[in-house]
């Protein structure tokens, strides 16, 4: 894990330093709508709030990176007992590829996710973090040629957890702001 890590930290350096001063900077912010599934358990549908970073590198290519906490936690019953879920923090880095289409600029992300969770119940909390392959699919809205409205769709982590499958994934929308 350390070794993706190390690379992908490796090719956002070289991007950003062939970039730099050559193309368009944006940031901007998301709200987000994560859905937590697991074999067995009931599902949680949480609230994160995300900053995002990017450079345009071309026309059709950008890289950025997000970082998001929780805003809005899930209570749900799990075997008669009920345990809060909250997203505590998440960090990803994903290359952006697109096309614009008159006002519209549909696009695919494809990156690396690291984020905590808490679950809480009867007074104890348990903490647990992953990383992941990330995808998603979005759609940008140019208000203008600074302002994006934007909307997507987020596959952040897949995996296993003693022996069951999970899933976290979920809609946001959010601007863009271009410098």
């Amino acid at each position: 894990m350390k070794a993706k890590l190390l690379v992908l930290s490796t090719l956002t350096a070289a991007i950003f330093s062939m970039s730099a001063g050559a193309n368009d900077l944006y940031a901007g912010a998301t709200i987000n709508l994560i859905d937590y599934d697991e074999d067995g358990l009931p599902s949680t549908s949480l609230t994160s709030l995300s900053g995002i970073f990017g450079i345009k590198v071309n026309e059709n290519f950008s890289v950025e990176g997000r970082l998001g906490f929780g805003i809005g936690d899930d209570d749900v019953n799990v075997f008669g007992t009920n345990v809060t879920v909250e997203v505590d923090h998440y960090i990803g880095i994903y290359g952006r590829i697109g096309t614009q289409v008159e006002q519209f600029y549909p696009y695919v992300l494809l990156g690396y996710t690291s984020g905590e969770s808490t679950a809480s119940a009867l007074g104890q909390s348990f903490s647990g973090d992953d990383s992941d392959l990330s995808y998603g699919v979005g759609i940008d809205f140019n208000v203008s040629d600074t302002i994006a409205i934007n909307a997507e769709y987020m596959n952040y982590l897949e995996g296993s957890e003693a022996g069951s499958d999970y899933e976290i994934s979920g809609f946001s929308l959010g601007a863009r702001f271009a410098f």
